[in-house]
């Protein structure tokens, strides 16, 4: 297993703006995807994205693949729960 990287100064700062921009993409086509497919969208692929993104950015291919064998099992009862929660 690879040491740990030690994040820069300006990481959380980036992630915070790469997830608020797509953020922002997609509520800008929530009147054209509606308000269920919209927020499924936020969650999924959009956090998920940008997570990945920094991983592989720290940690390589094998970080990537470690990140998303931990969260996709997970993945199918959270999109459950937002589909079936009362709105």
């Amino acid at each position: 297993m690879p040491p740990p990287v030690t994040a820069t100064w300006w990481d959380l700062p980036a992630r915070a703006i790469a997830t608020a921009v797509l953020v922002v993409l997609v509520t800008g086509f929530a009147a054209v995807l509606g308000p269920a497919l919209t927020g499924a969208l936020a969650p999924f692929p959009i956090a998920l994205s940008v997570v990945c993104a920094f991983t592989a950015a720290q940690s390589g291919h094998a970080g990537v693949l470690a990140l998303l064998r931990g969260i996709v099992p997970g993945l199918d009862g959270f999109a459950l729960f937002c589909f079936l929660s009362p709105s």
